[in-house]
């Protein structure tokens, strides 16, 4: 399923002046980027944009404003980023058939301020770009060794693309398991075998807010794709009769987290909530 979010972009141009150096704002466009494929053999992401009025495309690293006449504008509509290596933010412009060049908006593979929030951690990152915002984890790769890579093998195979934030508490958000139809989650047919739990009292990792874990059945050892944000310190997830695997924690898109937290849906007997309108996963990166 394609997934994409939106963004209004202006498109501005002088009144009577060039349009490499536009001035007044003309019209108002719909600009969307969407993931349109992952490949996991060799890490490569497509992205596509689509807006109305536009007859060529710069997808560009930087912030850099380019002029109509730049040759990064291209009639192609899409871009392959190579998630290897050093990675960076791309922004995207589009220009209508006059020259006019639009406002930028965030392309992917990550956000400036998620590339920046990455860069201040030792640890290895993930961004999480949803259809209600960006979060970037950080993880726990020494201290939670298995669950790390159990996590980061989902991510790199591009899994969690189209899976959605499905069950909602007032102390956790739950996804990466599948999709929501009428209500009722239809798992996505996981890839690997579940991972033996990592407990926090062993791995000093523990369930407090804005902390990732992995969600799973009763059966301590069933974690294979889900997980959770803890929105509270789950003290209770800690304890070695009940305990979940966490294994990072959020360091960039807190208000994304609550945002998602906040959509309404049906109450379930145990009080979460499933969303009518669920925040879907665009796609997660490693960026490093």
């Amino acid at each position: 399923m394609n997934k994409c979010f939106a963004l209004l972009v202006l498109f501005i141009a002088g009144c009577g002046g060039s349009s490499d150096n536009p001035s007044n704002t003309t019209a108002v466009i719909e600009v969307a980027v969407s993931q349109t494929s992952y490949q996991a053999a060799n890490r490569q992401l497509t992205l596509t944009a689509t807006a109305n009025s536009a007859s060529a495309y710069c997808f560009k690293t930087g912030s850099q404003a380019p002029l109509a006449s730049d040759s990064c504008f291209q009639s192609s509509n899409e871009k392959v980023i190579e998630l290897t290596g050093s990675l960076s933010a791309y922004q995207l412009w589009v220009k209508n058939a006059s020259g006019v060049v639009s406002a930028a908006s965030q392309a992917g593979p990550c956000s400036a301020q998620g590339f920046a929030a990455s860069d201040k951690t030792q640890l290895l990152t993930v961004c999480i770009n949803t259809s209600l915002g960006e979060m970037v984890l950080e993880l726990e790769t020494d201290k939670v060794p298995n669950t790390v890579a159990n996590f980061l093998k989902y991510v790199n195979a591009g899994f969690y693309s189209g899976t959605q934030f499905h069950r909602l508490g007032s102390n956790f958000i739950q996804g990466g398991g599948g999709q929501l139809i009428n209500h009722q989650l239809v798992s996505k047919a996981t890839s690997y075998s579940p991972v033996n739990m990592e407990k926090p009292s062993s791995t000093g990792v523990y369930n407090t807010m804005y902390s990732i874990a992995m969600a799973r059945t009763s059966d301590q050892n069933s974690a294979t794709s889900g997980f959770f944000i803890n929105l509270d310190n789950n003290t209770g997830w800690n304890s070695d009769a009940n305990p979940y695997a966490a294994f990072g924690r959020l360091i960039s898109g807190y208000s994304v987290a609550l945002a998602i937290s906040k959509l309404t849906g049906i109450t379930g007997s145990d009080g979460t909530v499933t969303p009518d309108q669920p925040a879907v996963v665009l796609w997660a990166v490693q960026l490093k």
